[in-house]
């Protein structure tokens, strides 16, 4: 046991080499002044249609469907920021360790999966890291991250940055309710809302044959409008990668969405 901690902790030491990065979206305001993210969401609905294509791709290159979205998901945050060097976080929940066996109550905790991203390679490139990376972190998932935060051979730069800004979940399961009316990639305002640890997250939901994706967000440093634009660029690459998965992470940068296409950074 002692050796397969051990393997885990040089992993996490791999994961969390160099300098850490950090996601530079387009915000409203001081990241630093914000301390507790009140959250509003938008949310579209993968229909029929796309969500059969995503099934057959994901199944052709031998990944899941948590792979696949989570890696549109990589190409958006890439297309907004410009950054090359992602983590994402998501949670796991699970009882790897044989001592927790016995013990009552629900175990979860949360992944840095680190990409590298190179818009010069393809999507299915991509996707072929990303389904690497999220193997790896799940085999390693033991290890705490706050424990990967502080290991003393990470430096004081890792262990006083933020690891994760944002996040990603995936859940599947038979929902009893009437399916949605929307078309594909049309965003519905949701009137609830609570807080949320994280600046912006992707939660994706497999309901009767569609993905359900909530965009949620912090009301203290995004715009409504900015995250309708993340919304249609979100549906934008996912048309594009349904079309050609073998197309270049630069030129699915280079599609445009309409008259807004200036409203965020791009870098394509």
């Amino acid at each position: 046991m002692e050796s397969r901690m051990e393997g885990m902790r040089q992993f996490g030491l791999q994961q969390m080499a160099g300098q850490l990065p950090s996601i530079d979206l387009p915000v409203v305001k001081d990241r630093m002044s914000v301390t507790v993210y009140e959250a509003d969401r938008k949310v579209i609905e993968i229909g029929s249609a796309h969500y059969g294509k995503i099934k057959k791709i994901a199944a052709g290159a031998a990944v899941s469907d948590y792979m696949f979205l989570l890696t549109v998901y990589y190409v958006l945050l890439h297309k907004l920021t410009g950054a090359t060097d992602i983590i994402i976080g998501t949670d796991v929940a699970g009882r790897v360790h044989p001592s927790l066996n016995n013990t009552v109550g629900s175990f979860v905790n949360v992944l840095p999966l680190r990409v590298f991203i190179s818009a010069e390679r393809s999507f299915e490139a991509l996707l072929a890291d990303v389904k690497h990376c999220v193997l790896s972190a799940f085999d390693n998932q033991d290890f705490p991250i706050d424990r990967i935060a502080g290991l003393p051979d990470g430096g004081p730069q890792a262990r006083q940055a933020k690891i994760i800004d944002v996040h990603f979940s995936f859940a599947n399961y038979l929902d009893r309710e009437e399916g949605f009316t929307e078309l594909d990639f049309i965003p519905l305002k949701i009137k609830d809302y609570n807080t949320t640890q994280y600046e912006f997250k992707l939660e994706v939901v497999e309901r009767n044959g569609d993905f359900v994706v909530y965009f949620v967000y912090s009301r203290e440093l995004y715009e409504d409008e900015t995250i309708e634009l993340f919304v249609q660029y979100f549906g934008m690459i996912l048309e594009t990668v349904l079309q050609n998965g073998g197309i270049s992470i630069e030129h699915i940068l280079q599609r445009k969405i309409g008259s807004d296409e200036k409203a965020v950074p791009s870098y394509s």
